[in-house]
């Protein structure tokens, strides 16, 4: 395999297959398109054709050559998407500076194929440059088509990192990230079934640059087969998220970086692999696509490890609300707050209120519906507000 397959091989930076049909061992990342919720998770990520002026090709070859400077200047300011009939669509402008360098990691089993696509790493809004190299593979060899195992996880985790950057209390660190699996067995991206021997571990954490010691996790996650063959998920958001973070006044001034950490256990034996890319800023569409958060809330649903709360939730549309109902004479929860994924309260009830009370929405959107007692979160559900 020359390049992560796309409809077109002049560039490289999506990394998105067609179809799942091309499942042949190699390091590739699959389109849950074909998922049997109908989800067109991709339709706004559409393979990018550079034009420039009178610049309308660029060799396939020299393009994905392995280049870590692309991320911090892009030679030319213009691209335009490329229609399905392999034409150039000039009302589709795409700017360089929506081009950001994304991580594209690949966990694979017989049975299960995980996907991470992490990027838009960001100080104050401004762009944070990787430890990365343009079309570059780690443990997979992309002449054989097979994995080849050169780093171990925590090799991997140790350069799978921005460059390093002065930090202060008081800025803003933020990353986008989304993850996903594609189960074997169905041949279909179904939220509600995972068959897996092993049990993958991610987080991201500012780190101190000097001393090699964590600041403060940012975000973290795990997923494992449950003995009903559902997925089991531990994680502080959906699994599609743009993560902030305020960096606490108490931080002094120091150089510093974020770091990904990836882990596995499980007899498979297999390892994570990666792929350097370039894409568009996934953020700006997928946080808003429908579809993307219809398959978020799907797998929240199906999270076989969720805590049960003593509360159920439902939407309306006209207006748009969720519908809080509560269990009667319930005592685990004494407080209820609607959160965003963002963080932002949208409402705090204290119970009891009754037996159901809705609350309005601001706009569509996947939200967090947390019970808490004694000022502790006990409790999470999310739900969708089209």
């Amino acid at each position: 395999m020359k390049h992560v397959p796309t409809s077109s091989s002049i560039v490289a930076a999506l990394g998105w297959t067609d179809s799942p049909s091309e499942l042949s061992g190699e390091l590739q990342v699959l389109n849950p398109a074909t998922a049997h919720l109908g989800l067109r998770l991709l339709r706004h990520v559409v393979d990018i054709v550079i034009v420039a002026v009178a610049l309308f090709f660029m060799a396939s070859s020299a393009f994905a050559q392995c280049d870590s400077l692309r991320q911090v200047q892009m030679q030319i300011d213009t691209f335009y998407a490329m229609a399905s009939d392999g034409t150039v669509d000039t009302t589709l402008m795409v700017l360089s500076n929506e081009l950001v360098p994304y991580y594209s990691f690949d966990f694979q089993e017989d049975s299960a194929r995980f996907h991470l696509h992490i990027g838009e790493f960001a100080l104050n809004r401004n762009w944070c440059a990787l430890n990365w190299c343009d079309g570059k593979y780690y443990n997979f060899d992309d002449v054989s088509g097979s994995a080849r195992w050169d780093y171990s996880n925590a090799q991997l985790s140790d350069i799978s990192r921005t460059r390093t950057f002065r930090v202060v209390g008081g800025d803003t660190l933020s990353f986008f990230r989304e993850f996903y699996w594609y189960d074997s067995t169905t041949q279909s991206y179904n939220p509600a079934k995972l068959v897996s021997t092993d049990e993958i571990y991610g987080s991201v954490e500012l780190v101190a640059a000097g001393s090699n010691t964590r600041i403060a996790l940012l975000d973290t996650f795990s997923l494992r087969s449950s003995g009903s063959a559902t997925p089991c998920l531990y994680l502080w958001r959906p699994v599609v998220a743009r993560v902030e973070y305020l960096v606490p006044s108490y931080v002094d001034s120091t150089d510093a970086f974020m770091r990904i950490n990836l882990h596995s256990a499980g007899p498979s034996g297999s390892r994570f692999m990666r792929y350097d890319n370039m894409s568009m800023a996934l953020s700006k569409t997928h946080l808003a696509e429908s579809d993307w958060n219809t398959y978020a809330a799907s797998v929240a649903n199906a999270n076989n490890c969720n805590q049960s709360c003593t509360f159920s939730v439902a939407t309306h549309t006209s207006p748009r609300e969720v519908e809080i109902s509560v269990v009667p004479t319930q005592t685990a929860v004494d407080q209820i707050k609607v959160v965003d994924i963002n963080g932002n309260i949208i409402n705090a009830t204290s119970l009891p209120v009754g037996l159901a009370y809705t609350v309005p929405i601001p706009q569509a959107g996947i939200y967090i519906v947390a019970g808490y007692k004694s000022g502790s979160v006990v409790c999470t559900t999310l739900v969708y507000a089209p």
